[in-house]
């Protein structure tokens, strides 16, 4: 609770409120991408599911998809060996859902372009056959991702900008289920009832 108390200037149930808001702000981020997350790595594995010879051998089996030098190779790796470990086979769906956010996020970084042209058909609301943006707001998705994932106060971070970058990788992906999210959520109007608090820089 310090970084709380210390925000409130010793003040208990000041810190207390800062808290729990903090908490129930995160939940709401968790859902908004989770729904991201689901839905950009199934826009690129279908994608990546019609390339040349897809009948024949898995997108993750095929060298041409993703190298043997590659960290992406080393992350399927470890995603098969989890799934062996529970029993599982290693099928397409399940390798998928065991799949962190980084991995989906290099397939669309700078190091893996010869996958593009390919990927890029599975985001409906491209407005431009360049990858860059996207590309910058899963790196900055990823990285409050991460802070929540790992239970890190959120409440001095650029939270409006936060759920803005989120609603426009949505809308690069489908805009129709950028739209549903927004009619179905209610994250921005929790952000509007932040308590009391400095606006301190993101660490």
């Amino acid at each position: 609770m310090s970084p709380y108390l210390t925000e409130v200037e010793g003040r208990a149930d000041e810190a207390v409120d800062l808290y729990v808001w903090n908490v129930s702000v995160t939940a709401e981020f968790w859902k908004l991408i989770g729904y991201t997350e689901v839905a950009l790595r199934n826009a690129i594995s279908d994608q990546l599911d019609t390339r040349p010879n897809a009948k024949h051998i898995a997108w993750f089996d095929d060298p041409r998809v993703i190298s043997r030098r590659a960290e992406s190779y080393k992350k399927i790796a470890q995603a098969k060996a989890t799934l062996a470990k529970l029993g599982k086979d290693a099928t397409v769906d399940r390798l998928i859902a065991e799949l962190n956010f980084g991995f989906w996020q290099q397939l669309v970084s700078k190091r893996s372009r010869h996958l593009w042209p390919t990927i890029s058909r599975g985001f409906k609301g491209l407005t431009s056959k360049d990858p860059r943006r996207l590309s910058e707001s899963l790196q900055t998705l990823r990285l409050f991702r991460n802070r929540i994932a790992h239970h890190y106060k959120i409440w001095h971070l650029d939270l409006e900008n936060q759920y803005l970058n989120i609603i426009e990788i949505l809308e690069m992906i489908d805009p129709k289920l950028a739209i549903w999210v927004v009619g179905t959520d209610s994250t921005l109007d929790l952000v509007s009832r932040r308590p009391n608090c400095r606006r301190l820089k993101a660490e």
